[in-house]
């Protein structure tokens, strides 16, 4: 995509990148999709933390289940079946 194309497909990344060169400042790296590194960061440790949040609930809901089925076992079923 040619420079002067940038504005009209990507605003936010073109935005970005001419605030930080008039003002003489450093500028974010960018990767091909033009999101700035620290932000595709921040959103896959969000991802990852909802995640393991996730999994830590199903863990646990997991251990119930079983907690259950042990209850019912020991008071269901006879004895001699395992």
């Amino acid at each position: 995509m040619s420079g002067h194309m940038v504005p009209e497909f990507k605003p936010e990344a073109a935005l970005a990148f001419m605030s930080k060169w008039i003002a003489d400042s450093d500028w974010l790296p960018y990767n091909a999709s033009c999101t700035p590194a620290q932000q595709q960061e921040e959103k896959r440790m969000t991802a990852e933390s909802a995640a393991a949040a996730e999994l830590k609930r199903v863990e646990g809901e997991i251990a119930k289940l079983q907690a259950r089925a042990a209850t019912l076992r020991k008071n269901v079923l006879p004895a001699n079946v395992p």
